[in-house]
């Protein structure tokens, strides 16, 4: 993609926010966070001292923050979907499960925003 006016990316570096559609409204996703977890298992001997464990995967979460294009522009909805590029050039598509509200930030209003993974996507043949 090439870049914004009045910037010159040298190196192709990973820098600032991404343009994200959601429904058929495009908002600029920035302050996006995402985690892919785990949660563990321990056994213990007899006296405390672990001997071994397990960990299994917990649903990838995250959060970002989206700036509305004006004040009249409408929060997306929770449960709307979009698709995320991840870190590395992937993609990740994601569910709204929380949506705050919008506030005026030195002439910006953004919305914040919590994301899950989507588990089993259109066309997927798991669903």
């Amino acid at each position: 993609m090439a870049d914004p006016e009045g910037v010159y990316n040298d190196g192709d570096i990973p820098y600032g926010s991404q343009i994200v559609t959601i429904g058929a409204q495009s908002y600029i996703a920035s302050n996006i966070s995402f985690e892919e977890g785990s949660n563990n298992v321990d056994s213990n001997n007899h006296v405390g001292v672990p001997r071994g464990q397990v960990l299994t995967a917990t649903i990838p979460t995250g959060s970002a923050e989206l700036q509305l294009q004006d004040s009249s522009q409408a929060p997306p909805a929770r449960f709307s979907t979009f698709t995320l590029t991840d870190v590395g050039g992937g993609t990740q598509l994601v569910v709204i499960s929380k949506v705050g509200r919008a506030w005026d930030a030195g002439g910006e209003t953004k919305v914040s925003i919590d994301i899950r993974k989507v588990l089993n996507p259109p066309g997927n043949p798991e669903t």
